[in-house]
């Protein structure tokens, strides 16, 4: 049986308005100039407080973190309100249902919370077409937090957000090195 898998973020779903709005709360909530839409965008995939310091590099690191929790905080306080609409891309029910169907086994690797995960694929009725639900490394995310409050960043320039989730196999569940690599999709350029 072979696997495909799948990020969330910009490949099954459309949450594009919803990070650059969300983001931009979030500066409004402290009183700073609001990020170009394209320049959020660019930061999309790295983790939440790596991303915010390249937005705002005159901040210092705690103040940073401070601006990860009033995203967090409105993004959860929105999730609340069902004020969030990540959509389908058109064209994705059906090929999960035709990879099913033709008996692949599916996956998500992403860099989402475990809550933001069984969020949107509650909301659009995906959870049963994968075969497990991973979510993001908290380990992963306070030790980013913890790195920027020391003032180190740990931004690894360009780093695509699947390859990072395939890398450490969390999503994938490979049971050999070579496999890591062979996974995952994205949409054409």
């Amino acid at each position: 049986m072979k696997l495909i898998v799948f990020d969330l973020d910009g490949t099954l779903v459309d949450s594009q308005h919803v990070i650059v709005s969300t983001v931009r709360a979030a500066f409004e909530h402290f009183g700073l100039p609001q990020p170009a839409a394209d320049a959020i965008r660019r930061i999309v995939g790295l983790r939440l407080v790596e991303g915010l310091a390249r937005l705002a590099p005159a901040l210092a690191p705690d103040e940073v973190v401070a601006l990860a929790e009033a995203y967090r905080t409105t993004f959860q306080a929105r999730r609340v309100a069902s004020d969030l609409t990540e959509t389908l891309f058109p064209g994705v029910l059906a090929m999960l249902e035709a990879l099913r169907d033709a008996g692949f086994r599916l996956g998500i690797a992403t860099g989402k919370s475990r809550r933001g995960l069984l969020s949107v694929l509650e909301r659009h009725a995906l959870a049963d077409f994968f075969v497990r639900r991973p979510a993001a490394r908290q380990a992963a995310s306070r030790d980013a937090a913890a790195r920027a409050r020391r003032g180190r960043g740990g931004a690894r320039r360009g780093r695509d957000d699947r390859r990072h989730d395939l890398r450490h196999r969390d999503g994938a569940r490979c049971r050999r090195a070579a496999d890591r690599g062979r996974l995952g999709l994205s949409p054409a350029p």
